[in-house]
């Protein structure tokens, strides 16, 4: 209770346009509190495509229920989506991937940065 409460007098006081939340806890605190304070958006990024250990009970209902206040949900790789919307069921039009990386022809080989 007390995380959500900083959530909340933090994002009152810096008024963010979008939320980024990762990892569970964050998931619904953040969301929880971006849709307290009304931010715009709220985005859940997944790096994983399966779970270690089985979800529980809770944690589907808690997505189900701030899926309303959710404005898109962030995957690094296409091998992600059936995991977002097959076994997570995040709605298909609200994941979207965005690839981690550098794009390494913006380098030169061999030549180190620096002076």
């Amino acid at each position: 209770m007390r995380a959500l409460v900083a959530l909340v007098r933090a994002m009152r006081a810096e008024r963010p346009d979008v939320v980024v939340t990762r990892g569970y806890n964050a998931e619904a605190l953040g969301r929880i509190a971006a849709a307290l304070t009304r931010v715009p958006r709220a985005v859940v990024w997944v790096h994983n495509a399966t779970d270690i250990t089985p979800r529980g009970r809770v944690r589907p209902v808690v997505d189900r229920l701030l899926e309303p206040v959710t404005s898109a949900y962030y995957g690094v790789a296409h091998a992600q989506r059936p995991y977002l919307v097959d076994h997570l069921g995040h709605p298909a039009e609200k994941v979207e991937i965005i690839h981690n990386g550098v794009d390494p022809t913006l380098f030169t080989p061999g030549r180190l940065p620096g002076p």
